[in-house]
C-alpha cells in the first residue's frame, strides 16, 4: 500500500488561496515551509530526492510557491548584508587610516542615538589607506569610472560603519546619501556617478532598508583633490 503523504502540492494551493485572501498576512511562512515539504515529497517519489540536494528543493518550492522565495528563489536565502557582500563577491577594506600629520577636527562616523551620520568619504585602499579617486570628472575621469569609484565609496563607508558598530545588519534603514563629485564645466551626469554608490546600498541592504533620500552636485574642487566625497545618515538598531 502506498504511504500517505501528508503534504502535497494540492495542499499548499489551498493554502496559497488562503494566502491571498488574508493578505499574506499570516500565511506566508507556513506556506512556504509546505511548499518545501511539498517538494521534498515529490522528488522522493520520483527517488530523486537526498538529504544534500536542497537546491533542487529551493526549486520546486519557488515553482509551487513563488511569493515566499522572491528574493534568492534558486538559492540558499542571504541573511546578513555581510553574507550579501560575499555573495556579490565583494570584500570590505579596512576602517580609514588618516594620513600622518593630517588634522581631521572630525570623525567619519558619528553616532547619536539611533542616527549615525558619516561625514564626506572618498574611497580606500584595501588596508584603510585613503586611496582617492584623484582627479576631474569628465575630463580626467569618464562617467562609467566615476560609477565604479562610487560603488568603492560605498564599500569604504560600510567598512567604517562596521568598525563602528560591529554588525551592519544594525543598519535598520538609510536615510539620506549625498554626493559630491568634481565635475569638468559643462559637466551634468552627477547623478550617474552618485549611482553607482545607491546601487550597491540597495544590492546589499534591499530596498525596505537601502531606499534614501539623495542630492548629487558638482563641485569646482574638493579636499587633496578628490574626484568625489560622499556622506550621509543611516538608522541604527540595538
Amino acid at each position: 500500500m502506498e504511504r500517505t503523504r501528508f503534504v502535497t502540492p494540492s495542499l499548499v494551493l489551498f493554502f496559497t488561496k488562503i494566502e491571498v485572501i488574508f493578505g499574506g498576512l499570516f500565511m506566508t511562512a507556513w506556506t512556504s515551509r509546505l511548499a518545501k515539504a511539498a517538494a521534498i515529497s515529490a522528488l522522493a517519489a520520483n527517488g530523486q530526492f537526498k538529504p544534500d540536494q536542497m537546491q533542487n528543493v529551493e526549486r520546486v518550492a519557488f515553482i509551487l510557491h513563488p511569493h515566499t522565495q522572491r528574493s534568492l528563489p534558486m538559492t540558499t536565502s542571504v541573511t546578513t548584508p555581510e553574507a550579501k557582500l560575499e555573495a556579490l563577491g565583494l570584500k570590505l577594506p579596512k576602517a580609514t587610516k588618516s594620513p600622518e600629520g593630517l588634522h581631521l577636527p572630525f570623525t567619519f562616523v558619528n553616532i547619536r542615538g539611533e542616527r549615525l551620520l558619516f561625514s564626506g568619504h572618498p574611497k580606500n585602499a584595501i588596508d584603510g589607506s585613503i586611496a582617492g579617486p584623484f582627479g576631474v570628472v569628465g575630463s580626467d575621469i569618464s562617467t562609467e569610472q566615476g560609477y565604479a569609484e562610487a560603488r568603492e565609496v560605498a564599500l569604504t563607508v560600510l567598512a567604517n560603519i562596521k568598525a563602528e558598530v560591529g554588525e551592519l545588519s544594525r543598519i535598520v534603514g538609510w536615510v539620506r546619501v549625498f554626493g559630491m563629485v568634481t565635475s569638468a564645466p559643462g559637466y551634468s551626469d552627477q547623478h550617474i556617478v552618485v549611482n553607482g554608490f545607491s546601487d550597491l546600498v540597495i544590492e546589499v541592504f534591499g530596498q525596505d532598508v537601502g531606499r534614501h533620500a539623495r542630492s548629487a552636485i558638482g563641485v569646482a574642487g574638493l579636499p587633496l583633490g578628490f574626484a568625489m566625497e560622499i556622506e550621509g545618515e543611516v538608522l541604527i538598531g540595538k
